[in-house]
């Protein structure tokens, strides 16, 4: 059956419990939260692939169709040990050679090797939101003018990276699993829970699946996630003995967040001191909007609530911190080092050790019409036979992107010349990223793509190779 819009939260802690002492949820030692039949589990993220975009923003896509689209690409975004992205397709790619070595399906792998010896009785690989499973609960995304319209992943083959639908109880069960370890040798896990290091030296808190990572001092491995309409987070702190799973079948919740209040309120005598939001005043001249040519992404620096907020590609990514004296915070890129230069026409951000100079882009843009003559006409997808067109309405620049899947309209806002914020509709809500133009001898021959996990898709003129 499908619920209400609800958030459901499941705690397991000995505090919780203890006669005389405070009780989270105001429920007899006897009772527990109420659980969701079925729920999204938090571990594998359902995010859209990439390749997507070159047929089209979210259409029901058929099975294997993915794995054909990402073989296509013939450009990498980095060289191995020198930058990390979030990879939907990666977990896929992972299910693929499970199936290949083990001989089984990956739902027969899961049964049998992950949800049987830890008794997750509810839990089970469903790979298309659009068969029907009795107790599913239904996502639902909150829309522009505040109604909520349901909502599925428009994906025939959800496999390892998203795939899984759970319960708080079986969440639970996997949770004391990330503690206890009765699953897996003890290589295993220390190649789980060890910390990537890149080329420069530097590292990141992103084992293998796992974010691992100190909470105020004490040691956390965690992992959020998202699908169209339902978000999740699953929180351990295995020196604690305390394990969270919170799973919301609404957009407009943020799981993660309500984990680590959960957190701080039954962990008050062991956590450190909070870390420091970075106050705006006397830091004004931080704000604005900043630019990489080589990386083809901006940074952004705004004002919220009297604290400073980052944004990566316009995706806000969380508020500058105090870290031992700089500026910083951890992002979706990976850990975020501010730098202020001398001047305030520049700044330097450091991502995963490497470091960059952004350009701050104008405080005033020129207006689309002025632009239009240079960017108008049709343009393929590197790789792939998908034309789109720029187009020109109401003195507004678009991307046209008419597939036979399902056709779309990205909005072009200049932050300068040569940058543009785009804002892309996925199931009726916007999402955000930057667009830069590719120029040869002053004419504009292409564009790079690029959302949170969308990374350098290159569109050629027409004609252009």
């Amino acid at each position: 059956f499908g619920i209400g819009k609800e958030i459901i939260i499941a705690v397991k802690h000995p505090a919780l419990f203890v006669p005389g002492q405070h009780n989270l949820f105001g429920l007899k030692p006897e009772a527990r939260p109420p659980a969701i039949p079925h729920g999204y589990e938090g571990l594998a993220l359902r995010l859209q692939y990439p390749p997507q975009l070159s047929e089209g923003l979210l259409p029901q896509i058929p099975a294997g169709l993915t794995h054909q689209w990402s073989s296509r690409f013939s450009d990498a975004n980095f060289a191995p040990g020198e930058a990390w992205c979030y990879s939907n397709y990666g977990y896929g790619l992972l299910s693929l050679l499970i199936e290949k070595v083990s001989g089984l399906s990956l739902a027969e792998f899961f049964q049998q090797r992950l949800f049987a010896p830890l008794g997750m009785v509810d839990s089970v690989l469903w790979p298309n939101d659009m068969e029907l499973l009795p107790g599913l609960a239904t996502s639902h995304i909150r829309m522009p003018d505040g109604r909520y319209r349901r909502s599925v992943y428009p994906c025939e083959e959800l496999i390892g990276g998203g795939g899984i639908v759970s319960t708080v109880d079986d969440m639970l069960r996997w949770a004391a699993n990330l503690r206890e370890q009765r699953l897996g040798s003890v290589a295993s896990w220390a190649e789980i829970l060890r910390k990537p290091r890149f080329n420069n030296g530097s590292e990141h808190n992103y084992g293998f699946g796992l974010k691992c990572q100190l909470h105020r001092g004490v040691e956390l491995r965690w992992h959020d996630g998202s699908v169209f309409g339902s978000k999740s987070a699953l929180l351990c702190y295995p020196t604690e003995g305390l394990d969270i799973v919170v799973l919301s079948n609404r957009s407009d919740s943020e799981p993660g967040a309500l984990g680590i209040k959960i957190a701080e309120l039954l962990l008050a005598d062991v956590l450190g001191p909070p870390k420091v939001n970075i106050e705006a005043a006397g830091r004004e001249a931080l704000i604005g909007n900043y630019y990489s040519p080589l990386l083809r992404r901006v940074f952004s620096i705004r004002p919220q609530q009297g604290n400073l907020l980052f944004a990566i590609n316009a995706t806000p990514e969380g508020l500058l911190r105090d870290e031992n004296g700089v500026l910083g915070n951890d992002s979706s890129f990976g850990p975020v080092v501010v730098h202020p230069a001398a001047s305030t026409t520049a700044i330097e951000v450091e991502i995963c050790g490497q470091r960059e100079t952004y350009a701050r882009l104008p405080e005033t843009a020129p207006k689309a019409t002025e632009l239009a003559a240079q960017l108008l006409g049709d343009y393929r997808l590197k790789d792939f036979d998908t034309p789109v067109r720029i187009v020109l309405d109401e003195d507004t620049l678009h991307i046209d992107l008419n597939s036979r899947y399902h056709p779309n309209r990205i909005r072009l806002t200049p932050f300068s010349s040569e940058v543009f914020l785009c804002t892309v509709t996925v199931l009726g809500s916007p999402a955000q990223g930057v667009v830069t133009l590719e120029r040869r001898d002053g004419a504009v021959v292409g564009f790079f793509f690029n959302l949170q996990r969308t990374w350098n898709l290159h569109f050629l003129r027409s004609g252009m190779r």
